[in-house]
């Protein structure tokens, strides 16, 4: 006889459903678009300045998530990318220094 499967973390949803969630339900969304988790690796200050900027926001709203900043300032910088490639602060900082290390 085989064990049966673990209940930890269901919750209430072990009585309420037999099936299970379609994976497109359990996704978090936020306004229009659908959210995924993501992983990057960043410079240590960078993520210090990201920690003050958000406890700043935090302290006018409690509801501000880091990830809110991350999206708002990502929006922003790749909206001035789009827009103008070459004099963006992404193109600049990237490849800028590639191309003068060139020189």
């Amino acid at each position: 006889m085989s064990k049966r499967s673990s209940l930890k973390g269901k919750g209430a949803d072990i009585y309420l459903a037999s099936e299970e969630r379609p994976q497109e339900e359990s996704a978090k969304k936020q306004g229009s678009g659908m959210r995924k988790k993501a992983t990057f690796y960043v410079p240590l200050d960078l993520l210090d300045q990201l920690d003050d900027a958000w406890l700043d926001l935090r302290r006018i709203d409690r509801g501000v998530k880091k990830s809110d900043v991350v999206t708002v300032a990502l929006e922003a910088a790749l909206a001035a990318y789009i827009t103008d490639q070459k004099t963006s602060c992404l193109y600049q900082q990237i490849i800028g220094k590639s191309s003068s290390k060139q020189d």
